[in-house]
């Protein structure tokens, strides 16, 4: 009896613990939330993947010459059930401008929260 009470607590115990390298990658802290950053370029790849979409744009920095920027979307699910997005929304060429949270280390990577789409339609929500 002692011994299954023990197992018992020791579970307990370590179940808070458990589910903390499920959320590890979902930390924000890279991105800067205080500054939101307009970048405008040409989609150049568009991954539909699990853990987590992936949009390439190629814009040009003040010197004019390219660089690429890489939006961290949701998982392709989400993506789906909260906006009607599919592995088609984004194609290579298409123009589009993404608002969003850079990284603080100046790294060309974003948190988006608002595409102005090709045909110019304003798209804000959960990505």
């Amino acid at each position: 009896m002692k011994k299954m009470l023990l197992i018992v607590l020791l579970a307990a115990a370590g179940m808070p613990m458990a589910p903390s390298p499920l959320f590890a990658h979902h930390n924000q802290a890279n991105f800067n939330r205080n500054v939101v950053t307009t970048v405008t370029g040409t989609v150049k790849e568009y991954h539909w993947m699990n853990p987590h979409s992936m949009l390439i744009l190629v814009t040009r920095d003040e010197k004019g010459e390219f660089t690429d920027w890489s939006i961290e979307l949701a998982p392709p699910n989400s993506l789906q059930r909260d906006n009607g997005w599919s592995r088609t929304t984004f194609k290579a060429g298409d123009q589009i401008t993404v608002d969003g949270n850079a990284y603080k280390d100046g790294r060309k990577i974003m948190r988006p929260l608002k595409f102005v789409m090709p045909d110019g339609t304003e798209v804000k929500g959960r990505f």
